[in-house]
């Protein structure tokens, strides 16, 4: 098993795990959910696990559509975030719940040239 297939393996994985877990802990029963909060957990949630499947064949697409949607989950976030909360006790719920953290790093990963290349491809040849 090649290390691209290992990485597009545990990016499905994470994805497929992180769907039903991340669903079930946001939503609670009679919450007053808004448009931009159900937006957010979609692009959070939802979003990874037709982008893992287009992975296989768009790693580079699918590296920058996370990306997108961990940023977007972030200023979500903050824009949340009542006016009285300083940002300072908003940075420190950020860092109790990285939820986005597994975006960059599965994008970091997609992005590498080795990922990037297929496995039909040959390897360079030096000199």
């Amino acid at each position: 098993m090649t290390e691209r297939a290992i990485i597009l393996a545990a990016l499905i994985l994470w994805a497929f795990i992180y769907l039903p877990v991340g669903f079930f802990v946001s939503f609670t029963v009679g919450a007053n959910d808004t448009v931009w909060t159900v937006v957010a957990l979609l692009l959070l949630f939802g979003a990874p696990f037709p982008v893992s499947l287009g992975a296989f064949k768009f790693p580079r697409v699918a590296a920058y559509l996370l990306i997108f949607c961990g940023i977007f989950s972030i200023v979500t976030f903050f824009a949340q975030i009542p006016a009285q909360i300083p940002k300072v006790e908003a940075l420190k719920g950020l860092a109790l719940h990285p939820y986005f953290a597994p975006h960059f790093l599965f994008a970091g990963l997609l992005l590498s040239p080795r990922v990037r290349r297929t496995n039909h491809e040959s390897e360079p040849v030096n000199g």
